[in-house]
């Protein structure tokens, strides 16, 4: 017996491609009864019509049930099709959660001590930072130009920018083309043309130009820096002590003034 709590839409649909397999043979079965009835009809034989009549109504019957299983057969896919795809929601939530379990033991256990570690060193550099602002603030009042930077500038080894001279090929219709404002006075400038234009152009004045040249022109560039450049490269992935990215587990605002002041006095500032 078909256990359609246990069939998973794959098996259903394969039990609904047999039925219809089945009525295709049949469809084919009855339609060379009916030629046979003809036949029969034809030679007036009583007993053979009586026969594939029989087979004919006992035929029909049996569509008609098989349409009726393949109806039941498409509900019963439906509800499969939605079990299974509630059941791969519930899996993915399930690895989620997993995951999230995961994350949260990580933070308790292995997080928590290293950020411990981390904010310590975080929170000096916050105090030597504040201590540097602090005196810049002075030095700015007392009319000294200039300030001293804050060590958390190492963390980003800026590029280099300039200008350089290139060679390029350029067409007449182009502003760097040394003849472009004489084209542009021309009345007739060509074209289209089918295929490759011609090398040259002649201007207004009669004067012919080649259509292309080599020219060269001016272009500002950037030049990211090299990792080689840096003293750490891990040093500008890490949290910014100037920008109050302290790990979350030493967070705590409360009384930073007064540990940051312990601080520069611990640091001898």
């Amino acid at each position: 017996m078909f256990d359609f709590l246990k069939s998973g839409s794959a098996k259903i649909q394969a039990e609904i491609d047999a039925e219809s397999k089945r009525a295709e043979e049949a469809a084919a079965a009855d339609a060379r009864l009916r030629e046979a009835r003809g036949d029969a009809l034809l030679a007036d034989d009583t007993k053979e019509l009586d026969r594939i009549d029989a087979q004919l109504v006992a035929s029909s019957r049996d569509a008609g049930r098989r349409a009726e299983r393949v109806k039941l057969l498409e509900g019963k896919l439906a509800q499969a099709q939605e079990r299974e795809k509630a059941q791969e929601i519930d899996a993915i939530v399930a690895r989620a959660e997993k995951a999230r379990k995961l994350g949260e033991e990580l933070i308790r256990k292995d997080y928590a001590k290293q950020a411990a570690a981390l904010a310590e060193t975080l929170m000096k550099l916050r105090a030597i930072d504040k201590f540097i602002e602090e005196q810049n603030y002075t030095l700015a009042n007392a009319g000294r130009e200039g300030s001293v930077p804050s060590p958390n500038q190492i963390r980003h080894i800026l590029g280099r920018t300039g200008t350089r001279t290139i060679r390029k090929m350029v067409g007449i219709n182009e502003a760097e083309h040394p003849h472009n404002a004489e084209w542009r006075k021309t009345e007739y400038r060509g074209g289209p043309y089918m295929g490759n234009p011609p090398a040259n152009v002649t201007l207004h004045n009669g004067q012919s130009v080649p259509r292309f040249m080599e020219v060269e022109v001016k272009e500002d560039y950037y030049h990211p820096p090299t990792w080689a450049a840096a003293l750490h490269k891990e040093i500008q992935i890490l949290p910014s002590a100037s920008n109050d990215q302290i790990p979350l587990y030493n967070a705590d605002a409360r009384g930073l003034g007064e540990k940051l002041a312990k601080l520069q006095k611990d640091l001898d500032l």
